[in-house]
C-alpha cells in the first residue's frame, strides 16, 4: 500500500539526513513507521558507504509483498534495504547503491517476533541477531558487546528504534498493543545509553 508515498518520503528524508551528516554532524530522525529507515540509510550512504545498522525492533521487517497478504510496507523496510526478491523496485532503488545494505551491515537487537519466512532469510543471509531474551536479561552488557565488537568495523553506526520493542503494559507508546512481550522501558534505556555512546 502507498508505495509511491513511501518512496517520496524516503527520498525527502535521505536529503535531510545527508545534509545533517555533513561535516561530521549527527541526525535524529523521527518517523511514523519503519519505512523512514529507507531514507535514513540512503542519506547516510551519500556521506559514507561504510555504515552499520543496529535494528532495535521486536519485528525484523523482512516480509515482502510476495511473502504476505498484508499490504503494510511498515514491516517490509529491511527486506527493501537488502533488496530481497519480491520487493518493490521503486523502494529498493532510492539510494546511491542497490541494495542499500549488505546483510553483514545489519544487526537485529531485541528481535522477538519473527515470521517463518523472515527466519529463513536471517539464516540464509547470516544476519547477526541478538534476541529479545538476551537483551532483557542484560541490556547494558549486551549492548556493550555489540558496541565493542560488531559495531567497531564501521565508519558510521546507525541505530533504528521502533517503540514496538517495548512491552505495551510497561510503556504504552506503540500502535501494537502486545502486552508482556518486549523490553521494559528501563531495559531499553539502559541498552540505548550504551549503543549511543559508540564513538562512530
Amino acid at each position: 500500500m502507498n508505495a509511491g508515498a513511501v518512496a517520496r518520503t524516503a527520498r525527502s528524508t535521505a536529503g535531510l539526513v545527508e545534509n545533517a551528516l555533513r561535516d561530521g554532524g549527527a541526525a535524529l530522525v523521527l518517523g511514523g513507521d519503519c519505512t523512514v529507515e529507507l531514507g535514513t540509510v540512503a542519506g547516510a550512504l551519500r556521506r559514507t558507504g561504510d555504515i552499520g545498522l543496529v535494528y532495535v525492533d521486536l519485528d525484523t521487517d523482512l516480509n515482502t509483498p510476495a511473502s504476505t497478504t498484508d499490504g503494510a510496507l511498515d514491516w517490509m523496510g529491511v527486506a527493501h534495504m537488502l533488496g530481497v526478491a519480491g520487493t518493490l523496485e521503486e523502494l529498493v532503488g532510492i539510494g546511491p547503491r542497490t541494495p542499500l545494505l549488505r546483510p553483514d551491515q545489519l544487526l537485529y537487537f531485541a528481535s522477538g517476533n519473527v515470521e517463518p519466512f523472515e527466519r529463513r532469510l536471517i539464516r540464509s543471509l547470516s544476519i547477526e541477531e541478538v534476541p529479545l531474551a538476551q537483551v532483557a536479561a542484560e541490556p547494558a552488557a549486551t549492548a556493550a558487546t555489540v558496541v565493542n565488537g560488531w559495531a567497531r568495523r564501521f565508519d558510521h553506526l546507525l541505530i533504528h528504534l521502533d517503540v514496538d520493542v517495548l512491552d505495551f503494559a510497561d510503556m504504552p507508546l506503540a500502535e501494537n498493543t502486545r502486552r508482556n512481550i518486549g523490553l521494559k522501558f528501563d531495559q531499553l534505556v539502559a541498552a540505548l545509553r550504551v549503543l549511543l555512546s559508540a564513538p562512530n
